[in-house]
């Protein structure tokens, strides 16, 4: 948002000059940044008869906003076929599943990745030389009710077969 106004110069209102008219005080002010995450005000304030002024820019940043990509310790990018078992990969909506192992299906020559969602391991194509964004570590419990779905529209595949956990 951004505007200007005329208003009446303090100093010109204190001294009483004369030939002072009202409103000699040009104020302009721009307000903008909120999908940024940090507001910022920019202001320029000018008298046009006796000159004074006043110009500042202040940023406040929005309190518990956080950027969704920001980076996140230990997250590395790497290729498919180099994603050890155990480590966990970010799915394009951004949610961390669990890598059970990746396997090639030697009936189809495809390249095959287990991913852990809600405890149950669920198999998907790969391409191996396709980019990740890969983690160690244990993550906290996430609601993962819509996961199969999401991985289904993401990676544009459907799920080619379920396997009971423990036997990847």
């Amino acid at each position: 948002m951004s505007a200007d106004a005329w208003s009446v110069c303090p100093r010109c209102t204190a001294r009483h000059d004369v030939g002072y008219r009202a409103n000699e005080f040009r104020e302009d002010y721009e307000v903008y940044g909120a999908e940024t995450g940090t507001v910022t005000v920019e202001y320029n304030g000018e008298c046009q008869r006796c000159g004074l002024k006043l110009s500042f820019t202040t940023e406040h940043p929005i309190p518990g906003w956080q950027p969704v990509n920001e980076p996140i310790q230990g997250r590395i990018q790497s290729q498919w076929d180099k994603v050890p078992a155990g480590w966990f990969v970010e799915t394009p909506k951004g949610d961390w599943l669990e890598v059970g192992k990746t396997s090639l299906n030697l009936a189809t020559g495809k390249q095959m990745v287990t991913l852990i969602i809600n405890g149950e391991a669920h198999v998907f194509p790969r391409d191996p030389k396709g980019e990740v964004w890969i983690r160690r570590g244990s993550l906290a419990p996430q609601d993962t009710s819509d996961a199969i779905f999401a991985l289904e529209e993401a990676f544009t595949t459907a799920i080619l077969h379920d396997e009971p956990p423990g036997q990847s």
